[in-house]
């Protein structure tokens, strides 16, 4: 009797071959688009710590921007260090990235915040004008004559912070955002914020393919989405081809340490049109 199982195995013998030729690619896949997803988790994490660092320094600097663009891009070093975790390479990360967030700026995909409250209606219904010292800047200025460190005396706009405990609680009804709100002085102290970051996808092949899906996902992209978009031809123009921006974004919320002020003209103050409350 003449056995034909070895004509059956025979003939299977390439179907291992062209299974593997059809899951290698995916496999293959699947594990960069692994590791890209566990660089962009790390890259959020670092937003978010970031992100809370700023909204700190926002407190104790008078929800002022300047001073929190400048702390976010510190913040963020951690991803330009690349090869060199010394204390040159760190200085040389943290140099790159606050290059990054105010050379570029938001609209060409630098490092961007957004005040999210307090807004422009709530300064302009619970500021006031107060007296405060600042540092004489001449001996021409209204400074004390025996003092070695004198003081002038300034007026400003800005929303009270101290003794919140014993100050008046009721609440003020105003449109925010679009929306109607009951706030009172102690909500108007909390200073939330919301920042944006371009964050470049530099694992091959799988960076690409994640750039176009949320490309053809967001047919009209947002202001942020913009900047990263163009940011990503910027890069690819000075020929780093393997480097594709997506936006990543992170919110915090903090109880403001110092007087919420108007980032305006010192000259001629313009307390309606903040620059700092400006989305």
């Amino acid at each position: 009797m003449k056995c034909i199982c070895s004509n059956k195995m025979n003939k299977q013998k390439g179907q291992a071959i062209v299974e593997h030729i059809v899951l290698w690619p995916l496999m293959v896949m699947l594990t960069l688009g692994t590791v890209q997803m566990s660089l962009l988790y790390r890259a959020k994490s670092t937003l978010n710590d970031a992100t809370f660092r700023a909204a700190r320094e926002g407190s104790v600097k008078n929800a002022l921007k300047d001073p929190m663009r400048r702390k976010l891009a510190e913040a963020m070093a951690p991803l330009e260090l690349k090869r060199n975790p010394g204390i040159g390479g760190y200085a040389i990360a943290v140099t790159k990235s606050v290059a990054l967030n105010y050379t570029l700026g938001a609209s060409n995909g630098g490092g961007r915040i957004d005040i999210v409250s307090p807004t422009q209606a709530i300064f302009n219904n619970f500021a006031r004008d107060s007296i405060v010292l600042v540092p004489c800047p001449n001996r021409n200025a209204n400074c004390p004559r025996d003092s070695q460190f004198g003081e002038a005396r300034q007026r400003v706009r800005q929303i009270a912070n101290d003794n919140l405990n014993v100050r008046r609680a009721t609440t003020v009804r105003l449109n925010s955002g679009g929306q109607n709100i009951d706030i009172n002085l102690q909500d108007a102290n909390l200073l939330k914020i919301r920042s944006h970051w371009c964050y470049g996808l530099e694992v091959p092949f799988v960076n690409k393919v994640i750039y176009d899906v949320l490309t053809s996902i967001f047919r009209t992209p947002g202001p942020h989405t913009r900047a990263c978009q163009r940011k990503t031809v910027v890069a690819r123009a000075a020929g780093s081809t393997n480097i594709y921006y997506i936006p990543i974004s992170s919110d915090s919320i903090v109880r403001m340490q110092s007087p919420v002020r108007c980032e305006t003209n010192p000259r001629r103050p313009n307390y309606r049109n903040c620059a700092n409350f400006r989305v």
